[in-house]
């Protein structure tokens, strides 16, 4: 099955409360000392601005032999765009922006080769060799979009918006055709809110997407509908349809779904929720007593690995992706970020809450380690940004510090 490559611009706050699962938990790992002790090294560290002024970067994204920063500054003028790096060396090869100036933060993709990226009606097609824009897939002739594109093989989805229909787009990147998945308008007082889309190949090889609509009451997100749909691309069919019948407390989802081998997992206000991929059958939930927007998921085929707050810190938790049981806890760990990535025995995400890296066993949920940005004294106070991405054929990490981009080798 294929994973998600994307981009997503960290800026989220979290109700903090505690969490309890349906079963239980288990025993959890106490952090009483701090752990500095680490297994990386730094390889290569590129400033993305001449000034020091860079004051935000979306999440890393690898393209074949490159790593691509979405990056913006304030100083000497406000500028967005994507940096594309060679991910070897840290060289500077190409970089984007689009023609107004706009915004280039959200979730974008790459194919391996070209890089896509959605705002506001149009989708880009970006050559990152020379920074060029090669095709526009141009939605509506007004109306607007989410600044976010999803993907997997040669096909890039864009839920966009008028004013009366959200749509679900579906692109052909061989062909330049689209097709419209999935098209909702409000609804008895309820506003129509297509966001996230998750894709996977199915066992026949199709494509499939996994879509989330959110209906809101008026304007207000905190009282919200959910609706799940399962589509199969490649035959233009429409596999199954999930409808809560619970009026959520807060916004609907804050992430894409996720995929494990059985199940979809998402989560919508408070609740996690696993449904049966193939069905739509609901599996299990568990619900937290704070609403989860901006933190991220991570599921492998067996495990969810999540952040839950209480009082200020987090414990760290590994839950069972098929039963939805906790099976490892860390506690007194700092939460909000927007990225995880796994790299063989460990889990590693970046904290906005302390700007410190943290890797954590994926089996026990312990804490191996946690450190700032780049382990030297003289440099304490710089911190990590949090977002990352893997190499998970090298063992690179890519993570970012607010003012350079930092490629570093995990030891095994």
């Amino acid at each position: 099955m294929k994973k998600l490559i994307y981009i997503y611009i960290p800026l989220f706050f979290l109700s903090i409360q505690s969490c309890k699962n349906k079963n239980g938990t288990t025993e959890p790992h106490i952090l009483e000392e701090p752990i500095n002790a680490t297994n990386l090294t730094l390889l290569w560290e590129t400033p993305l601005t001449e000034n020091n002024s860079l004051v935000g970067s979306g999440i890393p994204i690898l393209i074949n032999d490159k790593i691509a920063y979405a990056k913006w500054s304030i100083s000497p003028n406000i500028t967005q765009e994507f940096v594309y790096l060679d991910k070897n060396t840290g060289d500077e090869i190409s970089r984007w922006g689009k023609e107004d100036g706009g915004n280039t933060f959200g979730l974008s993709y790459s194919n391996g080769e070209d890089h896509f990226f959605g705002s506001g009606n149009t989708t880009y097609h970006i050559n990152p060799e020379t920074g060029e824009t090669l095709y526009k897939y141009i939605e509506l002739s007004s109306g607007s979009g989410e600044n976010k594109v999803f993907g997997i093989e040669n096909y890039v989805f864009h839920p966009v918006t008028t004013s009366v229909l959200h749509k679900m787009m579906a692109y052909d990147i061989e062909t330049l055709e689209s097709k419209v998945i999935l098209s909702k308008s409000d609804s008895n007082g309820y506003n129509a809110n297509i966001k996230w889309g998750s894709p996977c190949i199915s066992e026949e090889g199709d494509v499939w997407l996994y879509i989330i609509n959110g209906f809101f009451i008026g304007t207000n997100p905190s009282s919200s509908k959910l609706e799940i749909y399962c589509y199969n691309v490649t035959d233009d069919d429409l596999v199954w349809e999930h409808k809560f019948d619970t009026i959520f407390p807060a916004a609907t989802s804050s992430e894409p779904g996720q995929i494990s081998i059985n199940n979809m997992i998402f989560n919508a206000g408070p609740y996690l929720f696993a449904l049966d991929r193939l069905t739509g059958e609901k599996k299990w939930e568990i619900k937290f007593n704070w609403n989860m927007p901006g933190n991220a998921l991570l599921v492998d085929d067996e495990k969810l690995y999540v952040l839950d707050g209480d009082g200020g810190m987090y414990r760290f938790l590994v839950i069972d992706a098929e039963t939805g049981d906790i099976i490892g806890e860390q506690t007194g760990v700092k939460g909000q970020t927007s990225s995880m990535v796994r790299y063989k025995e460990s889990i590693y995400y970046a904290s906005s809450s302390d700007g410190q890296l943290y890797s954590m066993d994926r089996h026990t949920g312990k804490l191996n380690y946690k450190t700032q940005a780049p382990f030297k004294a003289e440099d304490a106070d710089r911190f990590f940004l949090d977002v990352l991405a893997i190499d998970e054929a090298t063992g690179r990490l890519y993570a970012f510090d607010f003012v350079s981009a930092l490629c570093f080798q995990i030891e095994d």
